[in-house]
């Protein structure tokens, strides 16, 4: 049993799910957020682990990922940006990121502000220094065509968001039991 459903009893739906969490975030007045109004990455667990980069705009979204691997006991080092022109600076060490720690792994969503998840995938497997990195696209998107096409541009994975807090711990240990299994105890 999670925290969520020793709390109200049952599982939530992801949307009900983000509020509560923010809801406990604010309440507890938390020293680790999940918003991204800095110009920097939001970084969780800086131990020196394994390390996803999440590429994702909505903030609900960032939390419930990071709720995913709390829940499903895996240890990371998460830096997340919230837009496609974040994640490529990242991965090039540019600017702001100069020291940037380079990813084990890549979690992309595709609708983002400014640079979209598919320029982000195009330049990163069109990088020599960054094509080996692994990129699993995690979208809303459901349309069989954009799994094909993000696949065919390098994707290791396409997965739809889960309708639910547990389908999305399921999804999170099976990403990471496949591309990071150091990270999974």
């Amino acid at each position: 049993m999670n925290l969520i459903e020793r709390v109200y009893g049952e599982p939530r739906n992801l949307q009900s799910t983000t509020a509560i969490i923010q809801e406990i975030l604010r309440v507890l007045g938390a020293c680790v957020t999940c918003e991204t109004n800095s110009p920097g990455p939001t970084l969780f667990n800086c131990l020196d682990r394994c390390a996803i980069l999440h590429v994702e705009d909505e903030d609900g979204s960032a939390c419930l990922f990071r709720a995913a691997l709390d829940e499903a006991g895996i240890g990371l080092s998460v830096y997340r940006v919230s837009d496609g022109e974040q994640a490529l600076a990242f991965l090039h060490q540019a600017g702001i990121y100069q020291s940037a720690r380079r990813p084990e792994l890549v979690v992309l969503d595709l609708n983002m502000p400014r640079v979209d998840g598919w320029t982000v995938l195009r330049s990163v497997k069109e990088n020599e220094q960054l094509r080996d990195i692994p990129v699993v696209v995690l979208s809303t998107s459901h349309l069989p065509e954009d799994q094909a096409r993000a696949l065919l541009w390098g994707a290791r994975r396409y997965l739809v968001k889960p309708p639910g807090f547990f389908d999305l711990v399921r999804a999170v240990e099976s990403i990471c039991s496949d591309f990071l299994p150091q990270a999974v105890s």
